[in-house]
């Protein structure tokens, strides 16, 4: 096998029998290391220890994948910004300059707001309590930061229904491929307001793909008038058809693009047809 530490990966998740069990939840291990596979096929990166740097030490590659802790499902798979990485250090440099704008665009509101009150003559705006400054003011662009440095990988069994909701943006994409995926919810990284007894605040949720695989419909969705998008997947209502597993991408645009265009799921599919 080609793709770095991926045996090292393995052992690590299936050495505890209990805490395999608690990882796989409702997917069989077998289904869920043939994911990991996959997916290491595609993106065949060095190992990273537990506290994210490289195993081997080494600054070359850009990303590491790191494994699950065995209580984290659905979570089974991190692919992280390898630290020492010149790449990673300049991109980190830049996350932190833009950062540090949304903090001083913050900090000019709490002026604005505590010069407004001193000159007003109203005691019920000069005596209201202050929003002041948190760490929630590096808002979207702390999470844009957090989010474009990793992308993590989930698996769940979709049952009878899966459902979920996406704020603002654009509608999600669903699209069908002969990659072993039945259908694929593409939804793009985007902004959202929320509004909050403070005033509204600006959110970031990255980009992410959900891939089904097994016998599920066609992902529906709905919009609603406040701005959300709604996806219904329904899977199969046979008590002797294996549930469709769900694959959820989530993070680095360039990473979840990779996945989905380049993985094949021939096998994970080959192995929900199997008798159980």
């Amino acid at each position: 096998m080609r793709h770095h530490g991926f045996h090292l990966l393995v052992s690590l998740i299936v050495l505890d029998g209990a805490g395999a069990a608690q990882v796989t939840a409702h997917v069989p291990e077998n289904i869920r290391l043939a994911v990991i596979d996959a997916i290491a096929s595609v993106l065949p990166f060095p190992l990273a220890a537990e506290d994210g740097t490289p195993v081997d030490g080494s600054a070359v590659s850009r990303w590491l994948l790191q494994p699950a802790a065995p209580d984290a499902a659905p979570l089974i798979l991190t692919i992280v910004a390898n630290p020492p990485n010149a790449e990673t250090q300049d991109q980190a440099a830049r996350d932190m300059a833009d950062i540090q704008q949304a903090v001083l665009a913050a900090e000019r509101r709490a002026q604005d707001e505590y010069d407004a009150r001193v000159t007003s003559r109203d005691r019920a705006v000069r005596y209201a309590p202050m929003t002041g400054v948190s760490l929630d003011d590096e808002g979207a662009a702390g999470d844009r930061a957090d989010w474009r440095a990793q992308m993590i990988v989930e698996v769940r069994a979709v049952g009878t229904e899966r459902a979920f909701s996406v704020p603002g943006g654009d509608s999600p994409r669903v699209t069908t491929d002969a990659s072993g995926a039945g259908a694929t919810v593409r939804i793009a990284e985007r902004e959202y307001l929320v509004d909050e007894p403070g005033g509204a605040t600006r959110h970031y949720r990255p980009e992410e793909a959900r891939l089904y695989i097994g016998r599920a419909q066609l992902p529906h969705v709905r919009e609603d008038t406040g701005d959300v998008h709604h996806v219904v997947v329904r899977g199969s209502s046979s008590n002797d058809a294996p549930p469709a597993i769900e694959i959820t991408l989530r993070g680095n645009a360039s990473l979840v693009q990779a996945v989905v265009e380049q993985a094949t799921w021939t096998s994970v599919l080959k192995l929900r047809a199997e008798p159980r």
